[in-house]
């Protein structure tokens, strides 16, 4: 009904509501505001075409149901993004993986001989198996719980860490052996590592297979 001669149009409400939902999904809502903005918006231009200019607010409508489509668009866009990089992470783990497990034992390896120089033996840890220690414990010495009070390793200085734990890039505590005889080798499940370290990785299906298997070994 078009209005009376003189009388001001007014502004139609779903107009300024699709354009109020359209900025939302823009700027943090995505299509959670984009649809509701669509639907407002294409109700408010009907019901402004209806009213013979006696309600206005188009341009608010149609800014809405722009902001909408484009918030949609861009929705989908990000899902296809995700989808394919969630497909590459399985790669790009074991790709890291192997540098990051030797950056760490090379880390490791150095805090232990600097370690044996102040002490004379390396930290005596008990085993768990083997010659595998609780890792936990052994970095625990090396940060500073030792005699002297010297720190000798940082963890995450050369790669990531969890409450001081080294991990892998698969967010598993790293596995590590050292040399408790002296032999000049480490003792890791059946087979003997030449040093006074062995670190390695669970590698993808997270259980230790002690350096064999999909486990990703420093040596």
């Amino acid at each position: 009904m078009p209005p009376l001669p003189g009388a001001p149009a007014r502004t139609d409400g779903l107009a300024v509501t699709a354009l109020v939902l359209g900025i939302a999904s823009i700027s943090c809502l995505g299509c959670v505001a984009g649809v509701p903005a669509i639907v407002c918006g294409h109700m408010a231009c009907s019901r402004i075409a209806e009213s013979r200019s006696g309600v206005e607010g188009r341009g608010m409508a149609i800014a809405g149901l722009v902001m909408g489509y484009v918030s949609i668009l861009l929705t989908i866009v990000a899902a296809i993004g995700f989808y394919f990089f969630a497909k590459q992470v399985p790669t790009i783990q074991s790709k890291a993986a192997t540098p990051l497990v030797r950056a760490q034992s090379a880390q490791l390896s150095a805090a232990l001989m600097r370690y044996r120089a102040d002490y004379g033996q390396l930290p005596a840890v008990a085993p768990v198996q083997g010659e595998e220690v609780d890792a936990g414990a052994l970095v625990k010495i090396l940060a500073g719980a030792n005699p002297r009070g010297t720190v000798y390793f940082q963890a995450g200085q050369n790669g990531i860490q969890v409450n001081g734990i080294p991990i892998d890039t698969w967010a598993q505590p790293l596995r590590i052996a050292i040399d408790l005889d002296g032999d000049g080798q480490v003792l890791v499940g059946s087979q003997k590592v030449r040093g006074i370290i062995a670190v390695w990785s669970c590698g993808p299906n997270k259980t230790s297979e002690s350096g064999t298997g999909d486990d990703v070994p420093a040596w």
